[in-house]
C-alpha cells in the first residue's frame, strides 16, 4: 500500500462541489493507499506552491511514496485518486481539459521542437505521454529525488520555468513565452529518465465559473470548428463559381 500526501493548491474560497468530490475521492482511495500528510498551499503562486509542496513532502513526510496533485478548480470522479496510485508508475496523469482555446486535453506529445496537444489520444488506456498539466496527477518521491540530482537543478526548483527556446526553436503550436511550470517539471522528469503516463480513462472536469470544461466540451468545439470550416469552404467555392461565370 502506497503512503501518499495531498497537494491541493488553493487560490480563494473552495467551490463546494469541487471540495466534496475531492473528499469522496480521498476516502475512496483510503482502501488502496495510506494518507500520511497534506502539503497544500493557500494563495501562493503556481511555481512557488508546487515547489513548496515538494519540499514539504520530502522534509515532513520522508517516508511517503508520492504526492497526489489536485488543483482547486478540477472536479474529480470518485475513482480518480484510486486510479492514479493503483499503477506501478512514478508519474501518472488523468485527463483535464483546457478552460478555453479549444478545450484541448491538457496532455501533450513532444514533437521535436515543442509540445503539441495530444488531441487524438487513445481512449481508456494507460499510455506514454510527454507533458501534462498538474490538475490531477501523481508523482513518486523516488522521481522527485532523482530530479534533485540533475546537473542544472537549482535548490527547491522542481517546477522552475524553463526560458522560451531552452530546448531549441519552438513549434507554431507552442507559445513564445516561458515554458509553464508543469511542463517544465515534465521535461525535468524526462531528463532524469522517467516516463509520464496518461490514464485516458480518468476524465476530469475543469471549472469555468459555474460550469466545467469536459470531454463533451472538447468534442463540441471540434464539431463547431469543422462546421465553420465547411461553411467557409462553401462560400469560397461559391465565390469562385461567380468569378468563373464572369470571366466566361
Amino acid at each position: 500500500m502506497k503512503r501518499i500526501v495531498l497537494a491541493h493548491p488553493c487560490y480563494g474560497s473552495l467551490d463546494a462541489e469541487v471540495n466534496k468530490a475531492l473528499r469522496v475521492a480521498m476516502m475512496s482511495a483510503a482502501r488502496h493507499a495510506e494518507w500520511i500528510g497534506d502539503v497544500s498551499t493557500v494563495r501562493v503562486g503556481w511555481v512557488g506552491a508546487r515547489n513548496l509542496a515538494v519540499k514539504s513532502a520530502l522534509q515532513d513526510a520522508p517516508e511517503c511514496d508520492g504526492i497526489v496533485w489536485v488543483d482547486d478548480d478540477v472536479l474529480l470522479p470518485s475513482t480518480a485518486i484510486t486510479r492514479l496510485v493503483g499503477y506501478d508508475k512514478d508519474f501518472v496523469t488523468g485527463i483535464v481539459f483546457q478552460k478555453a482555446d479549444g478545450f484541448n486535453p491538457l496532455v501533450a506529445r513532444w514533437n521535436g521542437n515543442g509540445f503539441a496537444w495530444w488531441k487524438q489520444y487513445p481512449e481508456n488506456v494507460l499510455a506514454p505521454a510527454d507533458g501534462c498539466g498538474f490538475g490531477c496527477c501523481y508523482t513518486s518521491t523516488t522521481m522527485l529525488k532523482a530530479i534533485e540530482k540533475l546537473p542544472d537543478f537549482k535548490k527547491d526548483g522542481w517546477f522552475n520555468q524553463f526560458r522560451s527556446g531552452h530546448f531549441g526553436p519552438q513549434s507554431d503550436e507552442c507559445s513564445d513565452t516561458d515554458m509553464s511550470e508543469d511542463f517544465s517539471f515534465c521535461m525535468r522528469a524526462k531528463l532524469a529518465g522517467y516516463q509520464l503516463y496518461a490514464d485516458t480513462g480518468l476524465l476530469c472536469s475543469h471549472m469555468i465559473g459555474p460550469k466545467y470544461s469536459t470531454r463533451e466540451t472538447f468534442a463540441k468545439f471540434l464539431e463547431e470548428k469543422e462546421r465553420d470550416e465547411m461553411e467557409l469552404k462553401d462560400k469560397q467555392l461559391a465565390t469562385l463559381r461567380i468569378l468563373d461565370a464572369s470571366a466566361a
